[in-house]
């Protein structure tokens, strides 16, 4: 994969950052001014919410056709 394949960004296509692996989690890799840090999706998602987080649940599309 290209580094423009592990790019996050916003919906406007504002990049956030990219997509890392450490320690075997997906993780947030931000870079600003020579400095660099990891953040995993649910420590983002305590941040924007304010309330802890225990697990985030993944909803594919076999889960789906289970559920319908």
């Amino acid at each position: 994969m290209s580094n423009g394949e592990h790019e996050i960004r916003t919906p406007k296509g504002l990049r956030i950052g990219s997509r890392s692996v450490v320690d075997g989690k997906n993780m947030l890799q931000i870079k600003r001014g020579g400095c660099e840090d990891y953040i995993s999706a649910e420590s983002l998602v305590e941040c924007i919410h304010g309330l802890p987080v225990k697990s985030i649940e993944f909803f594919t599309a076999e889960n789906h056709r289970k559920e319908a």
